[in-house]
């Protein structure tokens, strides 16, 4: 069995990869220029997290390889879990289903995230953005993920679902 650091990646091997320290002070400081200076070089990184996939064309073509899969309840599995709540979330989530389930319930949600179906709820969407950055206090500190990032996508989704 090869190690995992000696599987081979475009480029040579996963532990010639660069390693992004995502918790370091440097890369809080400067995350998008780290990311725009790897990605420049190579399509991955190395993080303590696992391997970061860096380029939009080698994140498609990784999805599109049929050879790979989600890790799913995989995750749960290899730390010994095999129940409880979290455990059946998991498993039955439609992003970590394989082959026939999957496809049954992409096949039902698909036509509600059409191109033509969700340009119906631009104007709905485009309200939601302001009426939330209207309410976004001028002049004081504030938490941009709780007043804004966290609502958005929600209210977005709500729309969809009607």
């Amino acid at each position: 069995m090869t190690a995992a650091s000696e599987v081979t990646v475009p480029g040579g091997t996963i532990a010639e990869l660069p390693y992004i320290d995502l918790e370091s002070e440097q890369f809080a400081a400067t995350p998008y220029e780290i990311l725009d200076e790897t990605r420049n070089r190579t399509w991955a990184a190395r993080t303590h997290m696992g391997i970061m996939i860096l380029s939009h064309t080698a994140a498609q073509e990784l999805y599109a390889d049929t050879r790979l899969r989600q890790p799913g309840v995989e995750t749960f599995k290899l730390q010994g879990i095999h129940s409880g709540v979290a455990y059946d979330w998991w498993a039955n989530h439609m992003l970590h289903l394989e082959g026939d389930d999957h496809k049954r319930l992409r096949r039902l949600v698909s036509g509600a995230f059409s191109a033509k179906a969700v340009a119906g709820y631009v104007e709905q969407m485009n309200d939601q953005v302001a009426q939330l950055a209207e309410a976004l206090p001028a002049g004081e500190p504030f938490d941009f993920v709780e007043r804004y990032a966290h609502p958005l996508p929600r209210g977005v989704v709500g729309s969809l679902l009607g």
